[in-house]
């Protein structure tokens, strides 16, 4: 090995370090408080404290799996379409509780379907909504899934 050679590998060292270091410092951020007080910790780092806190911090039946920070963001472009009949497809079904979040959230009137790749996530098929095996890279087995809730045809872009 030359010079060269241990100075490039020393290099992609110091920067992969970096990359975890700043990965790690990314995650501490938003991490819950120690007390574990959810609703506090939102409310006073982003300022919201709307239905969809309650709903998130009342909890599921099963884990909601979210970044809290997101919250707000997801309650600034969804909440318009509460008084609407809704179709909602989740990309990722990990425990099912984001399906429940999205079913008091929306209604019981909501179409709420979520897709995943692992097979144990039927478990949670019928509870809060549909739940699809299959891979969100496949065009036909997404096509197939938002013709079931109905169709595209009412789909926002």
């Amino acid at each position: 090995m030359t010079k060269q050679d241990d100075e490039l590998s020393s290099h992609k060292d110091s920067r992969a370090q970096t990359a975890d270091y700043s990965a790690f410092q990314f995650l501490k951020a938003y991490k819950f408080p120690p007390d574990g007080n959810v609703r506090e910790d939102i409310l006073e780092r982003y300022g919201y404290d709307g239905d969809l806190l309650d709903i998130y911090v009342d909890g599921a039946p099963q884990l909601v799996h979210k970044w809290h920070h997101y919250l707000p963001i997801y309650d600034r472009y969804f909440n318009p379409s509460r008084s609407k009949p809704v179709r909602f497809l989740e990309l990722g079904v990990s425990k099912g509780g984001s399906l429940s979040m999205w079913r008091r959230y929306f209604g019981k009137d909501a179409i709420i379907f979520g897709i995943d790749i692992d097979e144990d996530c039927r478990t949670y098929d019928g509870i809060d909504g549909q739940v699809r095996i299959g891979s969100q890279a496949d065009p036909d087995f997404l096509a197939s899934v938002v013709e079931e809730m109905g169709g595209g045809r009412h789909c926002t872009r």
